[in-house]
């Protein structure tokens, strides 16, 4: 082996480090897209407690914006910052393609068969919190603890209901899950 060889291997290795340390990384467009869904979430959960009529457009048209953000905007931030996708990816893009499937699912079930406004938010918070829980062991550890809120909440909301119960959650969600990111980037530098 001459000095050429050497040479080219240890940049091939080089290369090699750099995409694996580019890979344990969140980029910034998914830190946005998480800290967007949180804002969402809190902004959804704000509304059913001031403007409840508002809430279905508010989902319908910022679910839609919601999906199609993170489909571009994924994307393209996973190939701008080298990201090679694969599993994860699939797997977690089909966790909340079945978690949006399931929602529309329950609010047809809770339309047809006459749910109260508790009795559908304590299954809503439910939903949302299995969804968090699992999002949090399957995709990313930040949504774990936005999955407790959601749980507590649901628990709260059949024992124990207070005032603005939905919107404390919401923000609460929100911030956990900014908190979670943050902490979460700090421990993969």
């Amino acid at each position: 082996m001459d000095k050429t060889d050497t040479e080219q291997i240890g940049k091939s290795l080089a290369f090699v480090r750099d995409v694996v340390q580019r890979q344990r990384k969140l980029n910034p467009v998914s830190f946005a897209l998480y800290v967007m869904w949180g804002v969402m979430l809190a902004g959804g959960m704000i509304l059913i407690d001031f403007y409840p009529g508002a809430v279905g457009l508010y989902w319908v048209i910022m679910g839609t914006v919601g999906w199609t953000a993170s489909l571009t905007f994924g994307w393209w931030g996973d190939r701008h910052y080298g990201h090679l996708g694969g599993p994860g990816d699939r797997r977690e893009t089909l966790h909340w393609v079945i978690f949006t499937l399931s929602v529309v699912v329950f609010v047809l079930i809770a339309w047809r068969t006459g749910y109260t406004g508790r009795q559908w938010g304590s299954c809503m918070f439910l939903l949302l919190g299995l969804a968090c829980l699992l999002a949090g062991v399957h995709c990313e550890l930040a949504w774990f603890v936005p999955g407790l809120l959601f749980v507590a909440a649901a628990l709260l909301s059949v024992f124990a209901y207070f005032p603005y119960l939905v919107s404390a959650t919401g923000v609460g969600v929100c911030i956990s899950l900014v908190v979670g990111l943050v902490f979460q980037a700090r421990a993969r530098v």
